[in-house]
């Protein structure tokens, strides 16, 4: 293998390895900040949810959805970060995988959303 020095894209600013699994390279430099942004959202005032789960739901509701919301999120990245999906666990079964799928529709979903400035 070659070391990181002689594999670095200049071009890119990256290693060129990081090129080659997107959905692991992303979900390992999300996940902190994913965390740490749920952790920051649950010490928030409700009114700091999404205004879009605000005016549905009214504050209170919607600040435990948003927080079940970036939990379901945390399990999906956790997932692509550890490598899970090349692990073939018997229990592994089609709830995880449904689990997951939704995670990632959700983060996609709430995307603009992801920030702490109402």
């Amino acid at each position: 293998m070659n070391s990181t020095k002689d594999t670095f894209s200049w071009e890119y600013s990256f290693p060129i390895e990081e090129s080659w699994n997107i959905e692991n390279e992303f979900a390992k430099w999300l996940l902190p900040r994913l965390q740490l942004f749920t952790e920051q959202t649950m010490l928030l005032p409700p009114a700091t949810s999404p205004k879009v789960l605000r005016d549905k739901f009214g504050n209170e509701h919607a600040h435990k959805l948003w927080i079940k919301y970036l939990k379901e999120m945390l399990f999906a990245f956790i997932y692509y970060a550890e490598d899970y999906k090349y692990l073939k666990y018997p229990k592994y079964d089609a709830v995880i995988e449904r689990r997951i799928s939704r995670g990632i529709h959700l983060f996609a979903k709430f995307f603009q959303h992801l920030c702490i400035d109402e």
